[in-house]
């Protein structure tokens, strides 16, 4: 809380959105919460770049797909360094094969009354033309609870080491 208070006062500062990001992502275990702070803190001037990258992948793993794109989309928008720029662009062009798959299996769900098998069906079921290919070269497929994941989820998703 006072990470939080201290972050609304001192907007210049970095640094204690970040640690309150990392406090609730490390040791409350809450994504969302961390994802937040973290946008905030690589928004603020010398944020670590390394921030949008993690704040991103937190908000995927916590569902908010649009929220991931459109943060990303904006944080393209304020880099010049071309390496960045490209790292942002593949994970926003995996970021919308997963949000258009995660919608079709919303609207698979609608029609049908159950949850897809394969991302496969909802091409066979008329839901979607093809299937986007993964920028990273993997394969996106649903998981058992109908999630939609990669074959290369290492780059959409946070590791936390125990």
């Amino acid at each position: 809380n006072l990470l939080a208070k201290g972050s609304k006062h001192r907007t210049w500062d970095w640094m204690l959105p970040f640690f309150a990001g990392f406090n609730h992502f490390y040791f409350l275990q809450e994504n969302e919460k961390a994802a937040e702070f973290l946008m905030e803190a690589s928004r603020r001037p010398s944020g670590d770049p390394m921030l949008v990258s993690i704040a991103s992948k937190l908000a995927f793993k916590e569902k908010k797909t649009e929220t991931s794109i459109q943060f990303l989309e904006e944080m393209l928008q304020r880099t010049d360094d071309e390496y960045i720029k490209q790292r942002f662009t593949t994970r926003i062009e995996a970021l919308r094969g997963i949000l258009l798959l995660e919608q079709a299996v919303v609207q698979y769900q609608k029609r049908f009354h159950r949850k897809p098998r394969s991302v496969e069906l909802l091409v066979t079921s008329g839901i979607i033309q093809n299937v986007p290919q993964d920028p990273y070269g993997g394969k996106f497929y649903l998981d058992p609870s109908g999630s939609v994941k990669s074959t290369t989820e290492r780059e959409l998703m946070p590791h936390r080491k125990h």
